[in-house]
């Protein structure tokens, strides 16, 4: 069995090996290198983890010089978990647990699971659609008269609720004053073809904008 092969198999089955058999492994400089990579690979679906500098060398001391003594029998987890306990110490996330959790997980799913994995993935994702809908917010209907007040202003609080942009072609529209009741249930158009009546000025949507001549 090359050293590739015999680090991969101690990954998937540890309880094949013995803890002095496991720590012969780990001595060797090309397997240590091999063990490390594959870890680097796997954390590296975390973006945190892929945003930190790993100095392999450093977190390999550290690893050699807190691994605890274990039982000669225990799962792929415990292995996993003793590297990347060290790697926490340096900053890596905690989310990088997770990720090696849930690889390995799905790795393990049988055939027979895989309609129950969708299942449960479909169903994550209404709850998330459900979520985002719910947390809509909806705006308030407004029933409000202005009274005697600019058009600057007027316009520009009803086009911030429609968010549009206003655009004056004529200035001196902007201080022209009005009597109107706005009632925001009415879309903006209706909103310009009664403000157009009054003569004084022409409005227009184009776009994004309300348009004043």
């Amino acid at each position: 069995m090359d050293k590739l092969t015999q680090v991969i198999d101690m990954i998937e089955h540890p309880e094949h090996y013995s803890e002095s058999q496991i720590k012969e492994i780990l001595q060797d400089e090309e397997s240590r290198q091999t063990y490390l990579t594959m870890m680097e690979m796997r954390m590296a679906f975390d973006k945190e983890a892929t945003e930190k500098d790993l100095d392999v060398d450093k977190e390999w001391q550290l690893f050699a010089e807190q691994h605890p003594v274990v039982k000669s029998r225990f799962d792929w987890h415990k292995l996993a978990a003793s590297f990347i306990g060290v790697c926490l110490l340096s900053g890596i996330a905690f989310a990088a647990i997770h990720t090696f959790s849930s690889h390995r997980q799905v790795e393990e799913t049988s055939a027979g699971d895989t309609s129950q994995v969708k299942v449960a993935s479909f169903t994550n994702t209404a709850v998330v659609s459900d979520k985002a809908t719910s947390t809509d917010v909806k705006k308030e209907i407004v029933h409000k008269t202005f009274d005697n007040v600019s058009l600057e202003t007027m316009l520009g609080e009803m086009a911030e609720y429609y968010g549009v942009k206003i655009v004056f072609q004529n200035q001196e529209a902007k201080q022209l004053r009005f009597y109107y009741e706005w009632n925001s249930e009415n879309s903006l158009q209706s909103v310009v073809d009664e403000l157009n009546h009054s003569q004084q000025i022409i409005l227009s949507l184009d776009n994004e904008q309300l348009v004043v001549e």
